[in-house]
């Protein structure tokens, strides 16, 4: 059965954000514009999910009610006074699980400023608690959910991987990326060029970007600057390839487009890069997986730095600074540059609401990063209120919408399914006592797609990536998401969410009837489950089994007795089919498609003696169906 709506998402996912996209993208920008976004619009439960899937990680019913009762500008607001605390940093929370499990670790090594105190054990342990769970856990556990949205689009954008052209330390040192993704929590909401400050001081990117240990140029020690953080600031972190007008199109001359930059300028700016190290390397530039410091930030030695004038982007920066000054100098002038608001607008936009955003659209969102409104570029407070209230961003338009990512759209799910932490498990023998629960969702492996692992500094797609379908490569059309959601990702993906719906509290105490209650269901399951296992959380089916059962034969008493009788059971799979439109999809789905559910639900056969296990293979069926189709998985 299920093969059959693997080939129907196959083939809309390609279609199921260009409807009639035929038209220009002009005319849709005209369209989509004449309504305006206030904040006394009403707010439908569709929209609101909608909403959220652009802006958060996790999705609630808090959240939606509040969105459906205040407006989005409202949620927004109230999400920006939620500071980013210390609770709530990765690597507080790396010490604090580490600490649990290895008696050698610390809490303090998570706030050190005094190098001797500093972490330089290494070992993949702590990449995977951080990746395979303690992401998950400020995802599903905490209420800042658009920080850490924002959060996780700058990752995407200014990207630190476990795998560096350097090497593989950076799997052997968690904390270095713990570190690096604080980061980006804690200046979610500042300026731009505080984000683009801290990450180059961040160990994490040094050694990423390979300029740990870059010198200047010396024929007697055989060393020269070290270009991959130089180019890759301007090509990917701040302005692009090509000149844009503030709309995003490209200049042009004589009819072709205008490099932004030249080879010069990478050269001079890997000059003011030299003299940077780990704080704690014991002899310049050495790297190895057990030396240095990857939580404090790296230091300048004068010795090694280029101190003569350099010429960047046509503008000069005076010799004999120091090497703080030397950044702060390329910083201010990568900011005055016209291109760094058109290029990030539509960097942040086409993370988070659409692929194919209108001129217009970037347009508004650039005149917001260049001025605030109190004269301040690169606001990313303003910046994101602006992309997520744009009325193109709200409305459905002609070629409007983006497809989510396999690892968000895992997010969303699980949130809405109230998943929920195992208390008892093993990490390398090690057990985690009750009152430390944690989850575990190791998705690497299955859909070739985790946090901070993307395969190189481009990420895991390329916006630019156009899908192999007649209406996008003749309209110009990307589909970015899609370039890594091939027939074999999506197969295991919709294999994943099988696996963890089989984890389902009301399944394994009410059907099994194995345990009687959570807390003894938690310590039986301790034997089969490890850190070798690809997801170690529950999720909650409780009141989608009962909606069922009680639309089957009036009363939710686990037995599901009349699931035998055609009418009956039909009644009941359009109600089943009804509330799962609902509760992801805010009552959209196309009616025909819903029917389709019903009548090969209806298919769903065995179990004659053991009535609940078909009701678990027909519910379990059903949302993997739902969450795995276009309608789903397509945010428009």
């Amino acid at each position: 059965m299920y093969k059959f709506f693997l080939i129907v998402f196959l083939i809309v996912i390609l279609v199921g954000c260009k409807s009639d996209s035929q038209l220009n993208e002009n005319e849709n920008s005209q369209e989509i514009t004449q309504h305006k976004v206030s904040q006394g619009d009403e707010v439908s439960r569709a929209e609101a999910i909608k909403f959220l899937k652009q802006a958060s990680l996790s999705i609630r019913e808090k959240d939606i009610d509040f969105i459906m009762k205040n407006g989005y500008e409202s949620w927004i607001n109230e999400q920006f006074k939620k500071p980013f605390t210390s609770d709530k940093s990765l690597l507080t929370r790396l010490y604090k699980r580490l600490t649990v499990l290895d008696k050698s670790y610390s809490q303090d090594m998570a706030t050190t400023t005094e190098l001797s105190k500093c972490d330089t054990s290494a070992t993949p342990k702590k990449f995977r608690l951080l990746t395979n769970s303690l992401w998950w856990q400020r995802a599903f556990d905490d209420d800042d959910q658009l920080r850490q949205k924002v959060a996780y689009v700058l990752s995407q954008i200014i990207v630190v991987s476990n795998t560096s052209p350097a090497g593989n330390t950076l799997l052997w040192r968690g904390e270095a990326m713990a570190n690096y993704y604080d980061i980006l929590q804690k200046d979610a909401f500042l300026s731009y060029k505080q984000v683009l400050k801290d990450i180059t001081y961040s160990p994490a990117m040094a050694y990423y970007m390979t300029y740990i240990g870059s010198a200047e140029y010396n024929i007697t020690r055989g060393t020269s600057p070290d270009e991959n953080y130089a180019r890759e600031l301007m090509q990917l972190f701040s302005l692009g390839i090509n000149k844009l007008n503030i709309d995003g199109t490209a200049v042009l001359k004589n009819g072709r487009e205008v490099p932004i930059y030249s080879q010069n300028d990478v050269a001079q700016n890997a000059r003011i890069f030299t003299g940077w190290d780990l704080q704690g390397s014991p002899k310049f530039g050495r790297i190895t997986k057990k030396s240095g410091c990857y939580t404090l930030p790296i230091r300048f030695n004068e010795k090694y730095h280029d101190k003569g004038e350099k010429t960047t982007l046509g503008q000069m920066i005076p010799a004999n600074q120091t090497g703080e000054k030397d950044i702060e100098s390329l910083l201010n002038v990568l900011m005055k540059n016209k291109n760094m608001a058109p290029y990030i607008a539509k960097a942040l936009i086409v993370k988070m609401t659409t692929s194919n955003p209108s001129p217009a659209y970037i347009k508004r969102v650039a005149t917001v990063f260049n001025n605030n409104g109190t004269g301040k570029k690169g606001d990313l407070k303003a910046v994101v209120k602006a992309i997520l209230l744009d009325p193109e961003a709200r409305e459905v338009g002609k070629n409007s919408g983006r497809v989510d990512e396999l690892l968000t759209s895992l997010t969303h799910v699980l949130s809405i399914l109230s998943v929920k932490p195992t208390a008892y498990w093993k990490f390398y023998n090690a057990k985690v006592v009750k009152d430390k629960p944690l989850y575990w969702i190791a998705t690497s492996g299955i859909f070739a797609q985790a946090p901070m692992s993307a395969p190189d500094v481009f990420n895991y797609y390329s916006t630019s990536f156009i899908p192999n379908d007649e209406n996008f490569t003749k309209n110009l059309l990307v589909a970015p998401e899609t370039q890594i959601q091939t027939s074999k990702n999506l197969i295991r993906y919709s294999n994943f969410i099988a696996t963890l719906l089989a984890s389902d509290i009301y399944g394994l105490i009410h059907i099994d009837k194995k345990y009687s209650n959570y807390d003894e269901l938690l310590e039986g399951q301790l034997s089969k489950r490890s850190h070798s296992s690809s997801a170690l959380v529950y999720v909650d089916l409780t009141s989608i089994y009962h909606k069922f059962e009680e639309a089957l034969d009036g009363k939710a008493d686990d037995d599901f007795s009349a699931l035998n009788n055609e009418a009956d059971l039909e009644k009941a799979l359009i109600v089943l089919v009804d509330e799962l439109d609902r509760l992801f999809l805010g009552n959209t789905m196309p009616k025909e498609y819903k029917k389709v559910i019903v009548e090969e639900l209806k298919k769903v056969k065995g179990y004659d003696n053991k009535l609940p296990f078909r009701a678990r293979k027909i519910v379990t069926n059903a949302i993997r169906i739902v969450v795995t189709s276009p309608f789903y998985m397509v945010i428009r």
